[in-house]
């Protein structure tokens, strides 16, 4: 109603009338005849693509990440889907030393590592469950035991569902614990993780922690700006 988008605007409702004739005028809202109600016009529609056209998610995503690393003090990744699973785009190095072999181009473990059970627990399953089991199958050639089998797997991926994000602690990398969220687009799919990667007992992953808080935060406001519906 005027007087709300008003209220909102921080304007009189005059004011707010004022403008909203420009508004419609120009196509951006439209008014319901049956109950006065403004809603968004064809114009903004036809801004709203072309803004669409012009805007690269990745490079937006990309552009916040460096000011949100050094915040934390830790070493953040940026990971995509692909056909071989996830795999890291960028990273931003933390302040310290990691010995690890994370790096731009490494692929993410779907069963072993934090931000390849994020996409496993938002991906179609047709799509994650022959990696999986690629995987699952390497390991086995290279004599190494399977440290998570496919029971704890499904409650792992439930358990990333229900919080919204998916965490390690020392492993696979000893000492070395991550927390990885998504960012959706407006069709509300996920199009990348966000991971911070730490030391172990310095990085919280609980919930509730500081930092698990922190990068929920930060992939919400990616997301709304997305324009994923949940956060806008």
């Amino acid at each position: 109603m005027l007087r709300a988008l008003a209220e909102q605007a921080g304007l009189t409702a005059g004011q707010a009338h004022a403008y909203l004739l420009s508004f419609r005028t120009l196509g951006l809202v439209e008014q319901e005849a049956a109950t006065g109600l403004y809603r968004l016009g064809p114009y903004a529609l036809t801004l709203g693509l072309a803004r669409l056209r012009r805007h690269d998610p990745l490079a937006a995503i990309w552009e916040a990440v460096p000011a949100f690393a050094d915040a934390m003090h830790l070493m953040v990744t940026m990971s995509i889907w692909t056909d071989a699973g996830p795999v890291i785009l960028r990273l931003h190095e933390a302040p310290f030393q990691i010995y690890s072999n994370i790096r731009t181009g490494a692929r993410y473990s779907l069963t072993q590592t934090a931000t390849g059970r994020l996409f496993a627990a938002y991906m179609p399953w047709e799509t994650v469950a022959p990696l999986v089991e690629i995987e699952r199958a390497e390991a086995a050639r290279a004599g190494v035991a399977e440290l998570v089998d496919s029971t704890q797997y499904a409650a792992l991926l439930d358990q990333v569902r229900r919080e919204g994000a998916s965490q390690t602690e020392g492993s696979p990398v000893p000492d070395i614990s991550a927390i990885a969220a998504p960012v959706y687009d407006l069709n509300e799919q996920i199009v990348a993780a966000i991971t911070l990667i730490g030391r172990r007992g310095r990085l919280e992953v609980g919930p509730g922690g500081s930092h698990r808080e922190a990068l929920l935060t930060f992939v919400a406001g990616l997301s709304a700006e997305l324009g994923y519906p949940a956060t806008v």
